[in-house]
């Protein structure tokens, strides 16, 4: 299945998330994962990360590529996870909805699936920077 129109199309009040994981995007919420070095930042993401696998009783690696601070321009879109490898490979730039729509193929999820429930997360945890994104076509900025 290909990827949303729009991300209309994704959002879904009644998306639900089991507590655990909540739980986990809310301390990385509370960390801050926008302030700090390239280093610090990608710490934060690698906690999270790791709350996740142990969650999800998940063995996949994370890895960075080229990250710099400040972000550049444009989307982090050549981000990926690789089934064969079990790994997931944040390139360019740190995004939260990023990781976690590449988080949602280590789950098994195609890729509206992985719209739907990166989305929705980040809507759920981060209601105040959601509401400040612009939607351009399946994705968030």
């Amino acid at each position: 299945m290909s990827y949303p129109n729009t991300v209309n199309e994704v959002i879904d009040e009644s998306a639900q998330y089991p507590q655990p994981v909540i739980d986990a995007v809310t301390q990385f919420k509370n960390s801050n994962p926008w302030r700090g070095t390239a280093e610090e930042r990608k710490i934060k993401f690698q906690l999270l990360h790791d709350s996740l696998c142990q969650i999800y009783e998940k063995d996949v690696t994370l890895l960075f590529s080229d990250i710099r601070i400040p972000a550049p321009k444009g989307s982090s879109g050549s981000s990926s996870y690789s089934p064969y490898e079990k790994v997931i490979t944040i390139r360019n730039k740190l995004s939260v909805v990023t990781y976690t729509h590449e988080f949602g193929h280590a789950l098994g999820f195609n890729e509206r699936q992985a719209c739907h429930w990166s989305l929705n997360l980040f809507k759920q945890v981060f209601p105040e920077k959601y509401a400040k994104l612009n939607h351009v076509n399946h994705t968030v900025q």
